[in-house]
């Protein structure tokens, strides 16, 4: 990424550091609200009041002035001249919810503007005015902000106000034009388009933590009945066998027979030495012992016979919002670090069913300390894995999957060189990094085919 955003990176490193890699990043800024004015049947601004001149106009943009010569010297979108008459007219958001806890929420949008020149000696207020407004709950303005730009009349500026201040509150925000008086109105107005609100995460004391599970990857459809975490499953062309190692990781529908599962099978202990015993696409899988049943519809050798899988979470020191049982939103808890009995805290995973749980299965409001980072980009080395959460709609890129020969674990005896998957965030405000409370969870016990976790 090119901007100056703060930003969370996942990469990896083989050939004892040879070669380096970005696989994911997520910029650490949430879109609060967006109107790009393209879409006039999905219009977030409104205009409010008795008709006023702000329409679109010219480039997909909202204009204070008239259609028919780009004017507001009337008090109607198609007055004849008449430069005696003043007008004002206002353009107005839905309420939005502004979250507690982000480092900043701001504003932003861009301006072109044609208006009654300020002349010297006069305050800026005695001429066309062009104002942002926040209201509160009720309507009210509670902050004008009167916009006036070095650019020359003519040019494009973008415009950026800090709404900070306002964190916690449901807002609206409102885009207000007054010509004042009835002089000097032949001008052609003011355009702004592209309007947006986002927040940017906290950067100090945050926490990042990471699931890595090497596996093999299986993308079908058709599932039903239901295949379970722990079940071996048996390809009926080529007989191989492998075990679910996780709970599936859903993409559509569900394991009944009219929505059928579609999604991802992440296998260990497979029968798999050469391609020619792999599973092909369009196999038919079952459950040994079991009833589970489901079709493969991609399988490639190279990349998902050993992958691995990873996720990564961020925890804040002051939390995010109210939370809830949604490790997907913005909303957590403030991250208390050690617990009351001096344990790690542990994201929350995804059941048989795809649901939402953690360790005692029982995953609650008062567990919501992580958030699961949804990826901005991915990588041409690294695909993804979307799945989704029966409770929580569509997800993108929750999981990324990359292999590459160096990372994975080898058949004992082997020898391993030094190769790494890191993390690590950057980007204006982000100067330091602090490593504290390390963790590892390990499905398999460990022997020496597999190289040290941890470097400090």
């Amino acid at each position: 990424p090119t901007s100056d955003r703060p930003v969370i990176v996942l990469w990896q490193q083989t050939g004892n550091g040879a070669n380096r890699t970005w696989l994911a990043y997520k910029e650490m800024v949430d879109l609060v609200f967006s109107e790009d004015n393209e879409d006039p049947g999905n219009d977030q601004l409104s205009e409010v009041g008795a008709p006023s001149l702000w329409a679109p106009q010219g480039s997909n943009a909202r204009q204070h002035g008239t259609s028919t010569r780009n004017r507001y010297y009337g008090n109607s979108k198609t007055d004849t001249y008449n430069n005696s008459a003043a007008n004002a007219g206002v353009i107005r958001s839905s309420f939005i919810s502004l979250l507690a806890g982000y480092a900043r929420t701001t504003l932003k949008f861009w301006g072109w503007h044609e208006t009654e020149p300020q002349r010297a000696g006069f305050a800026l207020n005695d001429f066309d005015r062009k104002e942002v407004q926040v209201l509160d709950e009720s309507g009210t303005p509670i902050a004008t902000y009167v916009i006036g730009t070095s650019a020359a009349p003519g040019d494009w500026y973008r415009e950026e106000i800090d709404l900070t201040p306002f964190a916690g509150r449901s807002i609206a925000i409102q885009f207000r034009f007054d010509t004042v008086d009835n002089l000097n109105n032949d001008f052609e107005g003011w355009y702004i388009d592209e309007v947006w609100i986002e927040s940017e995460w906290p950067v100090q004391n945050t926490t990042l933590a990471v699931g890595l599970k090497e596996a093999m990857v299986l993308r079908f459809a058709d599932g039903f009945p239901e295949i379970r975490e722990g079940d071996r499953i048996y390809g009926n062309s080529r007989r191989t066998i492998g075990r679910v190692s996780a709970p599936p990781l859903l993409t559509a529908g569900d394991w009944t027979d009219a929505s059928r599962a579609q999604g991802v099978l992440l296998l260990n202990r497979v029968s798999v030495s050469t391609a020619a015993e792999a599973f092909v696409d369009g196999e038919l899988i079952t459950s040994i012992g079991g009833n589970g049943r489901a079709r493969i519809t991609t399988y490639d050798e190279t990349n998902d016979r050993k992958a691995n899988i990873i996720r990564v979470y961020i925890a804040t020191e002051g939390g995010i919002g109210s939370a809830n049982t949604n490790p997907i939103d913005a909303n957590i808890l403030p991250y208390p670090r050690l617990g009351a009995d001096d344990a790690l805290q542990w994201p929350p995973y995804t059941d048989a069913r795809g649901n939402w749980t953690d360790d005692d299965g029982n995953f609650t409001a008062a567990e919501d300390f992580f958030r699961l980072i949804q990826w901005d980009a991915l990588n041409a080395g690294a695909a993804s894995i979307p799945f989704r959460s029966t409770a929580q709609g569509i997800i993108l890129n929750a999981v990324v999957q990359t292999h590459h020969s160096d990372l994975q674990s080898l058949d004992f005896p082997a020898i391993l060189s030094q190769d790494e998957i890191g993390l690590h965030t950057f980007g204006d405000g982000s100067l330091n990094t602090y490593f504290d409370d390390f963790g590892i969870r390990i499905a398999v016990p460990q022997n020496n085919t597999l190289p040290a976790p941890l470097q400090q």
